[in-house]
C-alpha cells in the first residue's frame, strides 16, 4: 500500500537542536543507503513555490484575486524551495518512517545557508565566493564518488517583477531585504549552477560548481569512458546542450579519500574536480 512519508511543512530535527520544514514541489530523489534498502537518506530536490497555493498570490491579469506579495509571502516562498536532506528507515511491519532527530537531517532553503564556489569562476564579479542558498533545483544525478549533484534549472524567474506569467517570483522587488538582490540574475550570478551535496556528511558545506557552467541546468548523466566521468547533459529552453568535463584523475581506490562507513559500498570520495569543460 502507498505510504506517506513526508509532506510539505512537516518538520524534522537533526540532532543539533535544528528544526526543519520539508519544502514544496519535490523533483529528482536520491536514495542513499546506510543499511541496504532497510535505512538510507533520501536527498529531494524542491524545485519552485507556488504563490497561490501558499499565500493566495495571482498572477495580475487573473480577477478577482491579490495581485501583491508582502515580505512575509516571499520567505515563505524561500522556505519552499531548495533541498531536503532526511534520514528514513523500514520498521519491522514494513512501513517506513522518518528518522528525527538524527544526525543526517539538513535543510537547504532559497536564502539559506552559505554555499561555496568553485572552479574558475570563484571570485568573479556577480559570482564571489558564496551563494544563499538554491532555487530552481530540477534534477539530479547520483555521481560516481557517492555524492548528490542537483541542477539549478529555472532561476531567472525569482528576480523579475511579479507580472502576466507563471514563474516570476519577484523576490529583489518584494523581498524586504536587502540581500534579495541577489536573485537579480542578469548582474548577479549567484544561481544557475550544478550545486554538489554530501548526503553522507553533516559538516559538507555545498558547492556550486562553475566549471559546469550556468544555465538552466535540467539534469546531469555522468558515464565512464577509460575509467574517467565525461559528460554532464544539460538543457535550455532553446535547444539541448552537452557539456563534457574531464576530470582530472582517474576514479580509482587509493586516488581519493574512501568512505569511512563500509556499507555504503562507494569505492572513492571526494567532491568534483572544478577542472574546466
Amino acid at each position: 500500500m502507498p505510504q506517506r512519508l513526508i509532506s510539505y511543512k512537516d518538520t524534522f530535527q537533526n540532532d543539533r537542536g535544528d528544526t526543519f520544514t520539508f519544502g514544496y514541489n519535490n523533483d529528482w530523489l536520491g536514495y542513499f543507503p546506510l543499511n541496504g534498502s532497510e535505512e538510507g537518506v533520501l536527498f529531494v530536490n524542491h524545485e519552485y513555490p507556488d504563490p497561490f497555493f501558499q499565500h493566495g498570490y495571482k498572477k495580475t491579469d487573473v480577477n478577482p484575486g491579490r495581485h501583491t506579495e508582502s515580505p512575509a509571502d516571499v520567505q515563505a516562498e524561500q522556505d519552499a524551495v531548495g533541498n531536503s536532506i532526511v534520514h528514513v528507515k523500514r520498521s519491522a511491519d514494513g512501513t517506513c518512517a522518518v528518522v528525527s532527530p538524527s544526525p543526517y537531517n539538513r535543510r537547504i532553503y532559497g536564502d539559506r545557508p552559505n554555499l561555496e564556489f568553485t572552479g574558475p569562476l570563484r571570485g568573479a564579479p556577480g559570482v564571489g565566493t558564496s551563494a544563499r542558498g538554491a532555487v530552481g533545483n530540477c534534477s539530479g544525478v547520483y555521481a560516481p564518488w557517492g555524492t548528490a549533484l542537483s541542477c539549478e534549472e529555472n532561476y531567472d524567474g525569482y528576480g523579475v517583477a511579479l507580472g502576466t506569467r507563471d514563474f516570476y517570483y519577484g523576490w529583489p522587488q518584494n523581498g524586504g531585504q536587502p540581500e534579495d538582490a541577489d536573485y537579480e540574475f542578469k548582474n548577479n550570478k549567484k544561481y544557475g549552477w550544478v550545486v554538489e551535496h554530501d548526503p553522507y556528511d553533516p559538516d559538507f558545506t555545498p558547492r556550486k560548481h562553475t566549471a559546469l557552467g550556468r544555465f538552466r541546468h535540467e539534469n546531469g548523466l555522468p558515464a565512464r569512458s577509460r575509467a574517467q566521468v565525461r559528460p554532464l547533459h544539460g538543457r535550455r529552453r532553446q535547444r539541448p546542450v552537452r557539456l563534457q568535463v574531464r576530470l582530472r584523475h582517474r576514479l580509482q581506490a587509493g586516488r581519493q579519500q574512501q568512505w569511512a562507513n563500509p556499507r555504503v559500498g562507494h569505492a572513492v570520495r571526494g567532491p568534483l574536480p572544478a577542472g574546466g569543460p
